[in-house]
């Protein structure tokens, strides 16, 4: 069965992010547009996420909020001759089970996983803690969410946030330009809230867009979107790329 079968899809993921929904999309039959328009860049300043790296053993908890934090950190980890402590502290958590899977791929022991893959999700996973007074470092993303580190503080523990990353908009092509404007594709994919502001600043707002299903994974993305101008009408329930293609499936074959 190809539900998908006939339906233009554009992701809008990062280029090296993108090929698992791309995948997905196209085994249920779908067209694939891939326009990707956000890449991620290294920090301006590596000095701060190198100076925790030099003491990692002295954390006690490391908290990595995407899979992309905990490649980028490993990676500069590597660079610099370093290595993950077997001691038992810091203790990691992870946002979600795709984090937990990159954690787990590089060997680096987790302490706890987040059902939820949102800052709150891993909120809640700590609710139990006694994280009064204990050191905290956040490897992520320049631009993220504040909640999780200010909730962490609030329950007086000393949090520590280092940018391992940047994300930058891409430009969308003018070929892709020209396929939207055309009412040529049926659905357009949102990741994160990066992907719904890139997109909208280069096809000159939600206009654009009028017609075309809105495809979002998870809340935040969902918020993004509606804040934006957009409604959508495909909210995955999970951040696994194969949910959210299944999501998009389902909303075709009346499956909501």
């Amino acid at each position: 069965m190809r539900p998908l079968h006939g339906r233009t899809i554009l992701v809008t993921r990062s280029a090296d992010q993108a090929g698992g929904l791309a995948d997905s999309l196209r085994q249920m039959g779908a067209r694939v547009i891939e326009v990707p328009v956000i890449d991620f860049a290294e920090p301006e300043d590596w000095s701060p996420a190198d100076a925790s790296m030099s003491r990692i053993a002295q954390y006690d908890f490391v908290i990595f909020t995407s899979a992309n934090a905990v490649d980028r950190f490993a990676r500069r980890m590597i660079d610099r001759g370093a290595s993950w402590p077997t001691a038992a502290k810091p203790r990691v958590i992870a946002i979600g089970p795709a984090t937990g899977r990159a954690l787990a791929e590089r060997g680096i022991a987790i302490g706890k996983t987040a059902s939820d893959s949102r800052a709150e999700g891993v909120i809640a996973a700590l609710s139990d803690e006694p994280v009064a007074g204990a050191s905290v470092l956040i490897p992520r993303a320049e631009v993220a969410r504040e909640v999780l580190a200010e909730s962490l503080r609030a329950r007086g523990a000393h949090v520590e946030v280092v940018t391992i990353y940047r994300t930058i908009a891409l430009p969308v092509t003018a070929e892709a330009r020209q396929l939207i404007f055309d009412r040529g594709v049926d659905v357009v994919t949102f990741t994160s809230a990066s992907t719904v502001r890139n997109l909208l600043a280069s096809i000159g707002g939600p206009g654009s867009l009028e017609g075309v299903e809105i495809a979002v994974i998870g809340p935040v993305t969902a918020r993004a979107a509606a804040e934006a101008g957009l409604t959508p009408t495909i909210v995955s329930p999970g951040v696994e790329m194969e949910t959210f293609a299944r999501a998009i499936a389902g909303h075709y074959s009346g499956a909501r």
